[in-house]
């Protein structure tokens, strides 16, 4: 690609000098970053397909692409679920049925499950608790 801008002395950014006058400087600097990063169209369209995007963000958080496929192919089927905390422990429970006080109860991730589907909510104490249901019941 052959530029058509240089930069000056000082950094800023100007046209070559056969290109006087034919275009704005905010033109000319947006043009100028573009030409400074040594890339060519052709170059960006290659790494930014599907393949490449996947690969950057599996990099960024450390999963392959394979398995982020795998994962909002799950997500889009209905098969993934977020649980509030890590099974199986000990938590603190309690629903807009049976409010206060929140109760002690040994989590598995199956009843998790089951009681997250029946409006339950958790916390480390009855006081988390009490106070995620609040926030659920305030939207």
């Amino acid at each position: 690609m052959e530029r058509l801008t240089r930069r000056s002395a000082d950094g800023r950014a100007c046209f070559k000098p056969h290109l006087y006058g034919q275009m704005n400087k905010d033109v000319c600097d947006r043009l100028a970053a573009y030409e400074d990063t040594g890339l060519e169209p052709e170059d960006l369209k290659r790494a930014f397909n599907e393949d490449g995007v996947l690969k950057l963000a599996g990099q960024a958080l450390g999963i392959t692409p394979e398995r982020l496929r795998e994962l909002v192919q799950a997500d889009n089927e209905g098969l993934c679920v977020v649980l509030p905390f890590k099974p199986p422990r000990w938590v603190y429970m309690c629903s807009a049925r049976f409010p206060k006080p929140a109760k002690a109860h040994y989590a598995s991730a199956i009843n998790v499950l089951h009681d997250m589907d029946n409006g339950c909510v958790f916390g480390d104490t009855p006081k988390d608790a009490e106070d995620a249901l609040r926030r659920e019941q305030d939207g």
